[in-house]
């Protein structure tokens, strides 16, 4: 988790075997959620915290295409 206006790292975390994640105790505002993982494209999405829980539902990375030497 990264703030909204910059690329400060607020927050970060690991999925368990099932690639689940909980990211927990995050204050109210704008953030960005960004998803990496080796051999695949990253991702970024919008997270505004309101003091509600979020369900970011089923998130997909695609592969890296990468040229092999």
């Amino acid at each position: 988790v990264v703030f909204a206006n910059d690329t400060t790292r607020y927050l970060g975390g690991t999925t368990d075997a099932n690639g689940d994640f909980r990211i927990q105790a995050i204050p109210n505002g704008r953030y960005r959620l960004k998803i990496s993982s080796i051999g695949y494209e990253s991702l970024a999405l919008p997270l505004i915290m309101d003091g509600t829980p979020k369900s970011m539902g089923e998130l997909q990375l695609k592969p890296e295409a990468t040229m092999l030497k």
